[in-house]
C-alpha cells in the first residue's frame, strides 16, 4: 500500500494532487504545530494576469496550538469568504471553467467547517471528487500512533500502523528521512518530484505553481488529470 501524510494546505497547488493521485491512502498531518504564514491559511491566484495572495483570517493563539485546534476568525472570516468569492468572479468570470469550479468553491464555504483544517480538508476532497481521483483520506489526529520522537518516527509510525509498504513524500522533505531507516521497517521511501507543464492562462504568459483553481478555471478534469500523472518518483 502506498502512503503519504502532508499538512492540510489551503486551495493548494497541482503539486499536492499528484502526490494525492500518487498514493491509496492520503493522511491528513493535522495534530501537529500550527504553523502561521504557511500555505495552511496562505495560497495565491491570477488577478489581472499576475499572481495575487490571499491570507484566511484565522483566531490568534498560542504557539503551541495544532492544526486542529485553530478557528477560523469569528469576525473576519465570512467578510474575506464574499471578498475571495468577487474575486474569483472578476477573475475568471470568463474562464472556460468557471462556473462549475465556483460554484464548487462556493459550496465549499456554505459547509459548516469552524476551523481552518475543516475546511482545507473539505476543499482538498470536493477537488478531489471533481478531478475523479480515487484516494481513501484520513486524518492524523484520528490515527493511534506514537507522538513520541521526531518526524520520521512519527512517519514510520502511521507506516506501520497502516501496513504501508511505500511511503511517498514531498521533494522537499529529502533532508528529513533516510531511505535506510524506513527499508529497516520494511517501508521504500520516494520523494514526488512534480513536473508542472504550461497550459493556457488567458492571453498572459504562464504563471506556474498557483492554486489548483486557478488552473481548474482553465482545464477540464481530464486534462487536470493528464497533469496529474506528470512527476518523477526518485529515491
Amino acid at each position: 500500500m502506498r502512503l503519504a501524510v502532508m499538512q492540510p494546505y489551503i486551495f493548494p497547488y497541482v503539486g499536492y494532487f499528484q502526490l494525492i493521485k500518487a498514493v491509496d491512502v492520503f493522511v491528513f498531518f493535522d495534530d501537529v504545530q500550527f504553523k502561521r504564514r504557511s500555505y495552511i491559511t496562505r495560497n495565491a491566484i491570477l488577478i489581472n494576469e499576475e499572481s495575487n495572495a490571499f491570507s484566511i483570517p484565522v483566531q490568534k493563539g498560542n504557539q503551541q496550538d495544532l492544526i486542529n485546534q485553530i478557528k477560523l476568525h469569528d469576525g473576519e472570516f465570512e467578510n474575506w469568504k464574499n471578498k475571495f468569492l468577487r474575486s474569483l468572479n472578476h477573475a475568471y468570470a470568463k474562464a472556460p471553467y468557471f462556473k462549475p469550479v465556483y460554484d464548487l468553491a462556493q459550496a465549499v464555504f456554505e459547509t459548516d467547517c469552524t476551523t481552518i483544517g475543516m475546511l482545507t480538508k473539505r476543499f482538498i476532497e470536493k477537488t478531489c471528487d471533481y478531478l475523479k481521483v480515487e484516494v481513501e483520506f484520513k486524518n492524523s489526529t484520528s490515527l493511534d500512533y506514537d507522538r513520541e520522537g521526531d518526524g520520521q518516527d512519527k512517519i514510520l509510525s502511521i507506516c506501520g500502523l497502516l501496513q504501508a509498504n511505500t511511503y511517498i513524500n514531498a521533494i522537499n522533505g529529502r533532508s528529513l528521512y533516510t531511505s535506510e531507516t524506513f527499508q529497516e521497517q520494511g517501508v521504500d521511501l520516494f520523494f514526488l518530484e512534480p513536473k508542472v507543464e504550461p497550459y493556457k492562462q488567458f492571453d498572459s504568459g504562464f504563471i506556474p505553481n498557483l492554486s489548483i483553481i486557478e488552473m481548474m478555471m482553465f482545464l477540464s478534469p481530464e486534462e487536470i488529470g493528464k497533469h496529474l500523472e506528470k512527476y518523477k518518483l526518485i529515491n
